[in-house]
């Protein structure tokens, strides 16, 4: 089960050098260590995270983890380049699926991605499911919480508890055109009228320090899922902080 703290989720996407990389994981696992009642999740690309995991297990806080951008739903077998649930088990807690680049450039579908959710479930892993529309629209929460509800349709009350929905106008990522909050707001509780209240939703899409409060305010928006901002030590523990006083 996830914890009732805002969850911050940094995607760095395929981004940072190795040196790059243990640098950034072991400034936030010192800049965390004064900040509570948040739990944050850093998500390095697939050959960091070993590396990023060494690092988090000297003195660690316990509210940082460690995420994959993306599985398999098989468990083996050949899938040239692919990474199953099982490999990951013992190296993350957390898991990105469905992500709107995931969709673009290797065109997953819901079925997809439906798949991978019951396989990282299978393992124990905590699935970051992301759900979004391409454009602005006055019928986005209907269309976005739809989505989300045939994902996770199948799923037992008990297994909800172990996700997170984020909520990712495909419009507002990498743009710098950030999604109005109230509208952001609205489409996350329409996500929680179908699945279920107890589901934490997040919200990503040009998230950064001088933004991230406007959501956080927000009683159906639960956590923020970082990008760009997630690559600046600085900014993004900003973030963190300015999330646990949202408690």
């Amino acid at each position: 089960m996830l914890s009732k703290h805002p969850l911050i989720v940094g995607n760095w996407k395929m981004n940072t050098s190795l040196a790059d990389a243990e640098i950034l994981a072991e400034t936030m696992r010192n800049g965390l260590e004064n900040i509570s009642h948040v739990d944050v999740v850093l998500a390095p690309p697939f050959v960091w995270l070993y590396p990023v995991k060494v690092i988090l297990s000297k003195a660690c806080p316990k509210n940082l983890m460690l995420g994959a951008q993306n599985m398999h739903f098989e468990n083996d077998g050949a899938f040239t380049g692919e990474i199953s649930a099982s490999m990951l088990k013992n190296l993350v807690e957390f898991v990105i699926l469905g992500h709107s680049e995931r969709v673009k450039y290797f065109h997953e579908d819901e079925n997809i991605t439906r798949k991978k959710v019951l396989k990282a479930l299978e393992v124990g892993l905590h699935p970051i499911v992301c759900v979004g529309e391409t454009s602005k629209s006055a019928t986005a929460a209907s269309f976005v919480s739809q989505k989300a509800e045939r994902i996770v349709s199948h799923l037992k009350k008990s297994e909800l508890e172990h996700i997170a929905i984020a909520y990712e106008p495909v419009w507002a990522i990498g743009t710098g055109k950030n999604a109005d909050s109230d509208y952001a707001a609205d489409v996350c509780r329409k996500i929680k009228d179908r699945v279920g209240n107890d589901v934490k939703v997040l919200y990503g899409g040009s998230v950064n320090a001088d933004n991230s409060e406007e959501y956080l305010i927000h009683n159906s928006i639960n956590g923020l899922l970082v990008g760009g901002s997630s690559l600046k030590a600085s900014e993004f523990l900003k973030i963190c902080e300015q999330a646990s006083g949202t408690n």
